[in-house]
């Protein structure tokens, strides 16, 4: 495996947890969500 592919997947693996974070957050304000999520 070449460091550049593991540099890159390490890339979209950072924006993926990104935007999994922008999802939690944006589930958190909806109304009715458990906060203990």
């Amino acid at each position: 495996m070449q460091p550049s592919h593991t540099l890159a997947k390490s890339e979209s693996l950072r924006r993926l947890k990104r935007q999994g974070l922008k999802l939690f957050a944006w589930v958190k304000t909806l109304p009715g969500t458990p906060s203990k999520l």
